[in-house]
């Protein structure tokens, strides 16, 4: 890794060195760094944003840490292993977070890692470049693809990772980071529903009307989060078993 250089407008080190950089970058606090590349007023808001995300409930308590640490660690593993270099000399990694996410997932079981580690630190690493539109709708069905807690963690990792580039396009990425870390922070702040478990109905309530147990069950909840991902205001009752 320390021996590929990435060779794009994206990155200024190494893919070894990259990582170092987002190690260090997760480490320190980042209300004592100085704005770089981008404008006092642009890292201001990002770092209200960010403070606000880091305030949140953790689940995860200190394994946080550890999960964001191991996922920065691996995250660009896979690079070297999918390089292509295009007739302008520009080097893309299509494909390198599946292949970082399978290291990372050998590494940790031959260390001997419990199954909630490499459960939470995979999904960081193969999602750490999965960007959706900042708007509430794309974020609602971000965080029932990867879900709540893991996407709380992921911007931690996307920040370390943004922090570790060059200087190109960093205030547009702060700024979509930011938008992003919003649409989270308002769809937390009035409990939208994001996952089955989040409907206003569950399992025994599409029994007593009459759907069976098994296969069926599950798609038709499905179908209901479909709804409510798209309109969090059909999350009531009434309204999802009408739509039985």
């Amino acid at each position: 890794c320390f021996k590929t250089d990435q060779k794009n407008r994206h990155h200024m080190y190494t893919v070894g060195e990259h990582t170092v950089q987002a190690l260090m970058a997760d480490a320190c606090e980042l209300e004592q760094r100085e704005a770089e590349y981008v404008s006092e007023e642009e890292w201001r808001e990002f770092l209200e944003a960010y403070e606000k995300i880091r305030e949140l409930p953790d689940i995860n308590g200190e394994r946080s840490d550890r999960y964001v640490r191991f996922a920065l660690l691996f995250h660009d593993l896979g690079k070297p292993g999918c390089m292509k270099e295009d007739e302008e000399g520009n080097r893309h990694f299509k494909g390198h977070a599946l292949e970082s996410e399978r290291i990372s997932q050998e590494v940790l079981t031959r260390l001997k890692s419990d199954n909630d580690t490499k459960n939470m630190v995979g999904k960081l690493v193969l999602y750490h470049d999965h960007r959706p539109d900042p708007d509430k709708r794309s974020v609602r069905r971000a965080i029932n693809k990867i879900g709540k807690d893991a996407y709380l963690l992921l911007f931690r990792v996307r920040t370390a990772d943004t922090l570790a580039q060059s200087s190109y396009k960093r205030s547009e990425k702060l700024k979509y980071e930011k938008e992003v870390m919003l649409s989270y922070l308002d769809i937390i702040s009035a409990g939208e529903c994001v996952s089955i478990k989040d409907l206003a109905v569950n399992g025994k309530d599409l029994m007593e009307k009459g759907i069976k147990p098994g296969p069926e069950l599950g798609d038709r909840l499905r179908e209901l989060l479909e709804l409510v991902l798209e309109d969090p205001e059909c999350n009531t009752r009434e309204y999802l078993l009408s739509r039985l």
